[in-house]
């Protein structure tokens, strides 16, 4: 992705969500940007329910991986749950990277109706 980017003189790539053509099935997809200016005129393009991009990766930078976690159940107001996933997921990547894991969590509010 790097090469293409240089090639078209972009200054980043976003990751999109979108729709496969003739299906509702999800996908994922790149997008190539020169400037900011150039991936909002794109954003706009988008119906407004359905501007899905994210992660947006700079060409000077590493990627940074994301994850979702999600469980249902007892309310976990200590967060002894998510706490023992970032043990399980620092413990794991240290001894394959042999190099320690910087994870940062955000906790959501949102509850199922």
């Amino acid at each position: 992705m790097l090469d293409a980017m240089k090639r078209r003189g972009a200054g980043f790539a976003v990751a999109w969500q979108t729709r496969k053509k003739d299906s509702d099935d999800v996908t994922y997809m790149y997008g190539l940007y020169e400037d900011v200016e150039g991936f909002f005129v794109e954003m706009h393009k988008c119906p407004e329910g359905a501007r899905y991009g994210f992660e947006l990766i700079r060409d000077s930078r590493e990627c940074v991986s994301y994850a979702d976690f999600e469980w249902e159940g007892d309310e976990d107001a200590e967060h002894s749950k998510m706490r023992h996933v970032i043990s399980v997921v620092r413990s794991v990547f240290e001894k394959a990277h042999n190099r320690k894991a910087e994870v940062y969590v955000c906790c959501s509010t949102r509850r199922k109706s």
